[in-house]
């Protein structure tokens, strides 16, 4: 297997690992009794960082984007609907109750991961070109040094 298989491999495993992170945040994944709960938590710092990798290197044009759904915003002064991120789901942070009485974290993350897993999805269909753009830049770099 070559290097642009294994990493079509990895975005597909990437991809699947995804889905069931939405099908658990849609209430679509139930464990069985005596078998080991999905924990979100884990599963999700498990793919975050396997995608942020991915998008970081094949796609760095849109990595703030992807980051900017996990990570709290420096300038951030409230919390609601615009800022809430996947962050503050993990630290157990919710916006006031008062201000915000049917505010929904689980729903806002499944927002905020959903948004994340579609920019890996959108990676993954111009996959091809852009490791032919990567392959060609590098051969062009090598060329020069040759020179």
């Amino acid at each position: 297997m070559n290097s642009k298989e294994k990493i079509k491999k990895e975005v597909e495993i990437c991809m699947a690992q995804g889905t069931l992170i939405i099908l658990y945040l849609q209430g679509k994944i139930k464990t069985e009794k005596g078998k080991e709960e999905f924990s979100f938590h884990t599963e999700y710092q498990k793919w975050y960082t396997m995608a942020l990798k991915i998008v970081e290197n094949i796609a760095p044009d849109r990595y703030a984007e992807y980051t900017s759904y996990y990570e709290v915003d420096k300038k951030r002064k409230t919390l609601g609907y615009g800022t809430y991120v996947i962050q503050d789901y993990i630290k157990g942070v919710a916006p006031n109750s008062y201000h915000y009485p049917n505010f929904d974290t689980k729903e806002q993350v499944l927002q905020c991961v959903y948004n994340q897993y579609t920019i890996l999805r959108a990676i993954s269909e111009r996959i091809d070109s852009v490791l032919s753009d990567i392959q060609g830049t590098l051969y062009v770099e090598l060329q020069d040094l040759e020179l």
